[in-house]
């Protein structure tokens, strides 16, 4: 290439790329992000256990990336808890949108005194039934002792047995009935191990689903399905087929002078709410336009829409759906953590 063609290539790149180097970079950021569906991503980066003094709390903190728009409205926070001493249990949080951690306080403990009432309340009666044989023998001695002085005028009072109060069960493990380490008020166990979901709630906004596809007829149309012509059939909600009734075997659920055509929708996984607004637009071939629209409750559902028919042919239609709800979808993480060896 000579000298003065590469320059000029050179100065015509330059004056193609300027605009874009001139606009904002928040400007930059919502080209990059048109098209882009609505959702997030939760990763949780921190579940340990905060010790201060005998008191021992557990602390979850996780980051958000919000994509296509993505608002948070809040996240829900499930620990499942399990102690040292075999003691399970299972604590909940939720929160706003602005937050991103949360602190369990006295996660170190409670399960760890509960299990333990529960100990001791299974062994007591097995203690208590065994100083009450003891209470009996004593009794029968005394009533031998009785019969032994029965022809004395005067008797001594018999002196009353002491019921000797059962030792609470220890922990297995716990030293001889010593408190467990880290425990606070003298009974406890430690945090050994953490199973953290954090499920966030986010809102997509109005226009969270907009899918448009076009379809013209074929040339040999037996079954009355029309030929796609352009849109992606792979999104989340997806337009499966557009079927032309009056070419159908069900032509006669079509009054006579209008265009019926039947929409078919698929869905994948889409968790928006709030039903969705299915619009129809047939163009013919002496340039009429014609449009209608229908509520469409869920995916999977076929609908029917029709319009008035002119004298020329239809050339192509376009069906548009889009979402009518809030938008709102959520998204979860799950972390398994050891806080204890």
């Amino acid at each position: 290439m000579k000298q003065g063609k590469a320059i000029l290539v050179t100065l015509v790149l330059a004056s193609l790329l300027w605009p874009l180097g001139a606009l904002p970079v928040q400007a930059m950021t919502t080209v990059a992000q048109a098209g882009v569906k609505p959702d997030a991503q939760i990763a949780i980066v921190e579940v340990r256990t905060l010790i201060e003094g005998a008191k021992r709390s557990l602390k979850v903190g996780w980051k958000v990336l919000p994509q296509g728009g993505a608002v948070p409205l809040g996240f829900d926070v499930v620990a499942r808890l399990k102690f040292t001493n075999g003691a399970l249990d299972i604590v909940s949080k939720s929160v706003g949108g602005d937050i991103r951690s949360v602190v369990f306080d006295g996660a170190g403990t409670l399960s760890a005194k509960l299990n333990q009432s529960v100990a001791q309340k299974a062994a007591a009666p097995n203690n208590v039934s065994g100083n009450l044989k003891e209470a009996d023998k004593a009794k029968a001695k005394a009533k031998e002792k009785d019969k032994e002085k029965a022809t004395e005028k005067s008797k001594k009072p018999i002196a009353e047995s002491k019921t000797v109060t059962p030792r609470a069960a220890s922990l297995p493990g716990d030293g001889g009935g010593k408190p467990l380490p880290g425990g606070g008020g003298g009974v406890g166990a430690i945090l050994e191990e953490a199973t953290v979901t954090v499920t966030g709630r986010f809102s997509g906004g109005a226009e969270a689903l907009n899918v448009l596809r076009e379809f013209e007829p074929p040339a040999l149309n037996p079954t009355g399905e029309l030929r796609p012509r352009s849109g992606a059939g792979n999104g989340d909600v997806q337009i499966t087929k557009l079927i032309e009734l009056a070419k159908a075997p069900r032509a006669a659920q079509c009054p006579k002078g209008r265009d019926c055509f039947e929409v078919q929708t698929g869905n994948r996984d889409f968790t928006g709410n709030g039903g969705f607004n299915v619009n129809l637009e047939v163009l013919y071939a002496d340039g009429t336009r014609k449009t209608a629209a229908a509520a469409l409750t869920a995916p999977g559902r076929p609908l029917v829409l029709s319009v008035d028919k002119p004298a020329a042919a239809f050339t192509s239609v376009k069906v548009r759906i889009r979402g009518n709800g809030d938008g709102v979808f959520t998204r979860s993480a799950t972390r398994n953590e050891l806080l204890a060896t």
